[in-house]
């Protein structure tokens, strides 16, 4: 059955969940322990740029674990870590050498999922957008990551409908706050842990943001081809600042031409009013990718384009455009390299990147 919410884990709040119906161990095997740990090594080369202290190079690692305890077929905990570098550099323009790396809880959440429901409860990611996922390439998911939204405590859950004629289908909903807990420290490298006091969306503590989503694929006339649509809110913590409303509408067709090739085209359109809780500062993003799999082999382009309408009349855009190539072995190592340009306020700089990954799981 789909689930849009996928590797973020999900479900459970209500307290019924807990009955010893519930709870009951169905055969054996539980409680059970699965999970994987992605590895990344990966290096950017900003080698030329209009403005001297955008040319610099970034060597960082990224490690990923995430595990699900299960105590039967449908309750478990999960939780995701993060190791990635949490910290801008002291001085612009410096190169990193695995700098500021430190490690965080990204998710960690008590879940209930049946082949029809499905609810979650703790620290989460939010279900808003696809691309900051799911864009083509090294660099396609950059630009989208700015509205990726995790490291909230709330709960949600959603339902999944549908038939093999129309489709597979999921509606979830969730009420979230930001993180500003002892979670949301980082060990090994300390980074800046959000306060109640700054503000921002989502930043007050209370249930008061939500997010409503509707997931859809499986089609039986377009096997590949999955949709995704989203409206968010985000109180502000701040009575100075406004509330942040944003929509989400994105689609991704995997098309298959034989056994061995096969295309992938991604277009996302995100808009957020009041962004960043900011009064009259509307911002919107376009996102399109194409993949292309031929074997083991594969080609990735992609593009974003961000505008920001201020409350003053100004108009700022950032455009980004990359395309990568890179192989997968059957051992599970990938290795990938690259290309992007990103223009943003007259300056443009040109990157050159590299990234090798590789997928543990148990």
């Amino acid at each position: 059955m789909l689930n849009s919410w996928g590797n973020k884990g999900l479900l459970l709040p209500a307290l019924l969940l807990l009955s010893p119906s519930l709870m009951a161990v169905e055969g054996a095997g539980f409680p059970s322990v699965s999970g994987s740990v992605v590895f990344e090594l990966q290096n950017d080369a900003a080698y030329e740029s209009d403005e001297a202290a955008a040319e610099f190079n970034n060597l960082s690692a990224t490690i990923e674990p995430a595990f699900s305890l299960k105590f039967s077929p449908a309750i478990s905990i999960n939780a995701a870590l993060v190791f990635e570098p949490v910290a801008d550099p002291s001085v612009a323009g410096d190169d990193l050498w695995f700098d500021h790396e430190g490690l965080y809880v990204e998710t960690l959440s008590l879940n209930y999922e049946s082949e029809r429901l499905f609810v979650q409860a703790g620290k989460i990611g939010v279900n808003f957008g696809i691309a900051w996922d799911a864009a083509s390439g090294i660099y396609g998911v950059d630009i989208p990551e700015e509205y990726e939204i995790t490291e909230r405590i709330g709960f949600g859950g959603g339902i999944n409908f549908g038939g093999e004629r129309h489709g597979q289908h999921t509606l979830s909903a969730s009420v979230f706050f930001a993180d500003t807990s002892f979670l949301a420290k980082s060990a090994l490298t300390r980074r800046e842990r959000t306060r109640g006091s700054a503000g921002g969306p989502s930043n007050n503590g209370d249930f008061s943001s939500f997010a409503v989503a509707l997931d859809g694929g499986e089609f039986q006339s377009l096997p590949g081809f999955r949709y995704h649509l989203a409206l968010m809110h985000q109180a502000n913590g701040l009575a100075s600042e406004d509330d942040e409303s944003s929509l989400a509408v994105g689609a991704e067709y995997e098309i298959s031409i034989n056994d061995h090739l096969s295309v992938t085209p991604l277009l996302e359109y995100v808009g957020q009013r009041d962004a960043g809780g900011m009064a009259g500062d509307d911002t919107s993003y376009l996102t399109a990718s194409l993949g292309t799999a031929y074997k083991n082999w594969n080609l990735a382009l992609a593009w974003t384009r961000k505008e920001t309408d201020s409350a003053v009349g100004t108009r700022a855009a950032v455009e980004q455009f990359q395309a990568t190539a890179g192989y997968a072995f059957a051992n599970g190592l990938s290795v990938d390299v690259g290309w992007m340009t990103h223009h943003e306020g007259g300056v443009d700089t040109d990157t050159l990147g590299g990234l090798l990954a590789y997928t543990l799981e148990f």
